[in-house]
């Protein structure tokens, strides 16, 4: 009985731990994007890390990871000369043929997390 009590807090501990521990390239892409994109300048204040916070109290890791992976291609494509909603698909579409995930599957996840992503840039800049 003891040992299922000390596995249960530990799987409570490390679940916890991943949902707020992403890598720090990870949530350094989402604030990028969030920069790029938004064109959140310095002078209004701490915008990008406040609506990073606020992404990521909301979602699970997982989601978080895609969200900021596909952003990173994202940036990539747009880069390259991609209009931003080309750009947007054609990296949700390869991070979902590396996760063995549908362009669907993964716009489901992305879409929502960017309209409160560009929601949590608004209020964090105001």
């Amino acid at each position: 009985m003891e040992r299922a009590k000390t596995l249960s807090s530990l799987l409570l501990s490390l679940s916890i731990l991943c949902l707020s521990a992403a890598p720090s390239w990870t949530q350094e892409s989402v604030i990028a994007m969030c920069e790029k994109t938004a064109q959140v300048f310095p002078e209004q204040g701490n915008g990008c890390e406040c609506a990073l916070t606020a992404i990521k109290d909301q979602i699970s890791s997982d989601e978080f990871e895609i969200y900021a992976d596909v952003g990173t291609l994202y940036l990539d494509n747009v880069a390259n000369g991609f209009a931003r909603s080309d750009a947007w698909d054609a990296a949700a579409k390869k991070i979902g043929d590396e996760r063995g995930m549908s362009l669907r599957e993964v716009l489901t996840i992305t879409n929502p997390i960017g309209r409160m992503h560009a929601d949590a840039i608004k209020n964090c800049a105001s």
